[in-house]
C-alpha cells in the first residue's frame, strides 16, 4: 500500500465508456501531478475497470528533464542557485557555459549589471543609473547592443561546446532584446535533441510564456536549500543514465 501511494499512475490505453448504467466495482486511487501545495489524492469510481490499467510511470518532468526554471519572487535567491549549479557542474568535469548578469554595486548600493559569458570570462555593463538610454527598467538604462554583444554569441558557444548551459536571467531587461528573444526560442527548440543540461532563471512575470519548455522549480528563501538539492540530485541522474557517471574533481 506504500508503494502505492507513493507513485504516480497513469491509464494505459482507452476504456470504453458504456451508455448502460454500470454498477462500480473497483476504486482507482491516482495521484494528480500538481504543485505540492495541491498534492492531494483523488479517488475516481470506475465501471469494472481492471486494476492492471494502472502502470506506474517515470514522469518526464522528474528525473528525466533536461532543461530546469528557477523562478520566485524577488530576494529568493535566483542567481546564488545558478552560481550552485556552475561550482557543481565544474566540479563533476562538465563544461559549463551560457549567461549570466551579476547586479554591481557601489558603497552596498546597487548601480547596475553586467552580463558575463560563463565559458569564455567576457563581459559588459549592459544596464546601469547613468546609462540614458531609450530602453528603461525602473531607475536603469538599458544598452541592448552591449547585451547582444555578449549573450547571442554566450549561446552559441554553449550550445556547441558546453555540457551545462546556464542563463541568469530571463527577465524584462534581457527581453527588450528582440535578437535574444528570438535566440532564447531557437536555442530551447535546438537544446531538446542535445544531451545537455540547461538551468535558467526565470522572471515570475514570464512563467506562463517559458514553463512549458521544462521543469519548473519556484524558490523561496525557506525552500531554496531543498529545491536545488532537488535540482542536483536530478541533474545527477540525468547524467548518469546518459554517460553513465560522472567523475568529482573534489574528492
Amino acid at each position: 500500500m506504500k508503494m502505492f501511494l507513493n507513485t504516480h499512475y497513469v491509464f494505459r490505453g482507452k476504456y470504453p465508456i458504456s451508455n448502460s448504467v454500470a454498477k462500480p466495482s473497483r476504486l482507482a486511487m491516482v495521484q494528480l501531478a500538481s504543485p505540492p501545495f495541491f498534492n492531494k489524492y483523488i479517488f475516481f469510481i470506475f465501471p469494472a475497470m481492471d486494476l492492471n490499467l494502472l502502470c506506474p510511470v517515470h514522469r518526464v518532468e522528474e528525473g528525466m528533464a533536461k532543461i530546469f526554471f528557477l523562478s520566485g519572487p524577488p530576494g529568493c535567491g535566483k542567481s546564488t542557485a545558478i552560481l550552485r549549479v556552475i561550482e557543481w557542474g565544474r566540479g563533476k568535469g562538465l563544461t559549463v557555459g551560457g549567461l549570466v548578469t551579476p547586479e554591481l554595486r557601489v558603497c552596498g548600493s546597487r548601480t547596475g549589471f553586467k552580463v558575463v559569458d560563463v565559458l569564455t570570462g567576457k563581459e559588459r555593463i549592459f544596464a546601469h543609473i547613468e546609462f540614458n538610454k531609450r530602453f528603461r527598467v525602473g531607475k536603469y538604462g538599458v544598452n541592448v547592443s552591449r547585451f547582444e554583444e555578449i549573450s547571442l554569441n554566450a549561446l552559441d558557444i554553449a550550445l556547441k561546446s558546453s555540457d551545462v548551459i546556464v542563463i541568469d536571467e530571463i527577465g524584462k531587461m534581457e527581453l527588450m532584446s528582440w535578437r535574444f528573444k528570438e535566440k532564447l526560442y531557437a536555442f530551447f527548440e535546438t537544446v531538446k535533441g542535445e544531451k545537455k543540461l540547461v538551468a535558467a532563471t526565470l522572471h515570475r512575470a514570464y512563467i506562463d510564456k517559458f514553463r512549458g519548455l521544462g521543469k519548473l522549480y519556484w524558490l523561496t528563501k525557506s525552500n531554496w536549500e531543498h529545491v536545488l538539492n532537488k535540482l542536483i540530485r536530478e541533474a545527477n541522474l540525468f547524467f548518469h543514465s546518459c554517460r553513465g557517471g560522472l567523475s568529482d574533481r573534489s574528492e
